[in-house]
């Protein structure tokens, strides 16, 4: 799948009109060169936003075109963000425009459109989209009357619907938007149906590296060398193809090696990794990949320090976006974790109303804390959920063994110690080292099997944290919010004994006879927030 060139081609004159620009772009699609992406920018430049209001194709192209330019250029990835918001600010005004003049809308407008709103971050709408450009494609009966009226036959818009590239879009929504089964189908499905180079060069190798990095993060490592097989030497393809279309390959070598604690190899890829920016659209998985580095090499800070500088960039708040089933959430719990906050992991977790992927940091910080019968519980939880990725449900699996051992539970703790080393060896390393070693030494003795780590780690640090009832977490709040327990009990329709008697209660936990050495205590184990006046958001 190596770069195809034609010693035939022409070149693309300097003082070349739009149209010819244009038509340059229908008959190399992605294949551009150096010539052929700085004569689209110097044609885009020229136009202004209305202008390029029916040209959605030559906008697409200069987001391509300004990765060339940048190879070797600094602050490229700044440029390719600045491109990307100008694209999406116009095929949003295109299809406004069309649709108020009840102009035909075509797929050649609606993947620009899809990717607009995902960049936007409206994933709703990129979905909707999404299913649209679907029945288009494969079945236009199956569209409603008003809509079909509107639409265009797919025939006249393939030149933007090259083989792939549609279907390796819509995959990229469905990723972004935490539909992972949709996504890989997508990604297979463009994979196979991409047609011959350039189109295959392209399309193909994107939706292989996208389907290597959902495999790879989602614990299928077998999955996930297959599909690292099919992108090939990304050495063969020039500097923006492999930053702009094959980051994901990148990714899931990241986590693969992590996963095998070869930190060696992990370094090579993490490398990469941070040289590409973060300005695309795959970045919660970028910060996600760099995130288990950092924490399998013992820098937590530096993991804390990105996640923070990502959520000020962005305005963001990492600790609720739920952007690709909440990934960048989950690394920011394993960061706490490895920080020893449990408490804040525990309150964060329940403020985002325990999203799937919480739960195993949760557990974990149970059994770190030494509170197996919650670890066990929680596990057990995270095990029934349907759609559990496979790495957390051999993470649940082991959490649930050595929490039922620790309980004198043999039979159960053996079960589910074969459950989560059953199959797949790859993340095993990584899982155990989340563990503390004598936990891990002991369920091998229990299962009779010989064990020696081969990648030693420090011992895990213990977690302190103080086991409140959810109410009593909320009325430890309320009281950080300044209200008596009086005021309490009016807002809670309960009688201010009730309420005193839960206050005695979260003191006796703490550890303490006072209000203000409660919320002291309380700050200190992050089981509250505190409101600021100059802030009304929830300071985390």
């Amino acid at each position: 799948m190596g770069r195809v060139t034609s010693d035939t081609r022409s070149a693309v004159a300097p003082s070349a009109s739009t149209d010819d620009v244009e038509a340059v772009l229908i008959e190399r699609w992605y294949d551009l060169d150096q010539s052929d992406a700085e004569a689209v920018l110097a044609v885009v430049a020229t136009l202004s936003d209305q202008e390029l209001l029916d040209r959605p194709r030559l906008l697409a192209s200069a987001v391509i075109a300004r990765s060339i330019v940048a190879d070797a250029e600094a602050g490229a990835s700044g440029d390719r963000a600045e491109m990307l918001e100008r694209f999406a600010r116009v095929a949003s005004a295109a299809h406004a425009r069309k649709v108020a003049a009840q102009q035909p809308v075509t797929v050649e407008l609606l993947v620009p459109l899809m990717i607009a709103a995902r960049w936007r971050g409206d994933f709703n709408a990129a979905q909707q989209l999404s299913d649209r450009i679907s029945a288009l494609r494969h079945d236009p009966t199956a569209v409603d009357d008003d809509l079909r009226a509107l639409v265009i036959s797919a025939s006249d818009s393939l030149t933007i619907d090259r083989p792939g590239h549609a279907t390796v879009q819509q995959g990229i929504t469905e990723i972004l938007a935490a539909d992972s089964e949709r996504a890989m189908s997508l990604f297979s499905q463009a994979y196979h149906e991409s047609g011959n180079p350039p189109f295959r060069h392209f399309a193909g190798v994107s939706a292989a590296a996208n389907a290597a990095m959902l495999a790879a993060v989602e614990g299928h490592a077998d999955a996930a060398t297959t599909w690292l097989a099919r992108v090939g030497d990304t050495a063969e393809l020039p500097t923006w193809c492999r930053d702009l279309l094959t980051i994901g390959a990148t990714i899931a070598s990241t986590v693969m090696a992590t996963d095998a604690r070869d930190l060696g190899t992990a370094r090579v890829y993490a490398d990469r990794l941070s040289d590409a920016g973060d300005q695309f659209e795959l970045w919660p998985f970028q910060v996600y990949a760099l995130t288990q580095y950092d924490l399998a090499r013992h820098e937590p800070v530096v993991a804390f320090e990105r996640l923070k500088r990502i959520g000020f960039e962005r305005g963001i708040d990492v600790t609720s976006v739920p952007i690709a089933n909440h990934l960048v959430f989950r690394a920011y719990l394993d960061t706490l974790i490895d920080v020893a906050e449990g408490g804040l992991v525990l309150r964060l977790a329940e403020g985002a109303g325990e999203p799937l992927r919480s739960l195993i940091p949760v557990a974990r910080t149970h059994q770190l804390a030494g509170d197996h019968r919650a670890a066990a519980q929680v596990s057990a939880r995270a095990l029934r959920r349907i759609r559990m990725p496979l790495r957390d449900m051999r993470e649940a699996s082991l959490i649930h063994a050595v929490a039922r051992m620790r309980l004198g539970d043999a039979e159960s703790a053996l079960r589910s110690f074969t459950i989560a080393t059953s199959g797949d060896a790859v993340s095993l390393p990584s899982l155990f080292s989340r563990q503390h070693a004598q936990d891990i030494a002991d369920i091998h003795a229990l299962a009779g099997i010989d064990y020696a780590a081969q990648h030693p780690c420090p011992e895990r640090r213990s977690i302190e944290i103080i086991s409140l009832t959810r109410r009593e977490r909320a009325i430890l709040q309320r009281l950080a919010d300044g209200l008596s327990a009086t005021e309490i009990a009016v807002e809670a329709f309960n009688s201010p004994n009730t309420i005193k008697t839960h206050i005695k209660r979260i003191y006796k936990k703490l550890g303490v006879s006072s209000r203000a050495e409660a919320l002291a205590a309380a700050d200190q184990q992050g089981l509250i927030r505190w409101h600021h006046p100059e802030d009304t958001r929830n300071a985390s």
